[in-house]
C-alpha cells in the first residue's frame, strides 16, 4: 500500500492545473510587492476556497461536486494589493 500523498489527490477534479498555474501567476505577481505580500496572497485565497468550501458542503447533499479554486486566488490577490500597497 502506498502512502496516500504519493498517490495524489482522490478526485482528479480537486486542483486543476489552471489553478496550479494562476497560483504560481499571483504569488509570481505579489512577489514583486514582497514575500510577505505574496505569501498573504496566497493564504488569503486558500482561507477564502476553505470557507467556501465548508459552507458548501453544509448546505449542498452532493459532496463530490467540485467548486473552482480560481475566483477565491483572485480575491486574495486584489484584497492582498488593495492592502499591501
Amino acid at each position: 500500500m502506498r502512502h496516500p500523498v504519493a498517490r495524489g489527490p482522490p478526485h482528479a477534479s480537486q486542483l486543476g492545473l489552471g489553478d496550479v498555474v494562476l497560483a504560481g501567476a499571483i504569488t509570481f505577481n505579489l512577489g514583486w510587492l514582497s514575500w510577505q505580500a505574496a505569501v498573504t496572497g496566497l493564504l488569503a485565497g486558500l482561507v477564502l476556497q476553505g470557507s467556501v468550501g465548508i459552507a458548501g458542503s453544509r448546505r449542498q447533499t452532493d459532496r463530490a461536486k467540485a467548486s473552482p479554486m480560481g475566483p477565491a486566488l483572485i480575491d486574495g490577490w486584489l484584497l492582498t494589493v488593495m492592502f499591501a500597497a
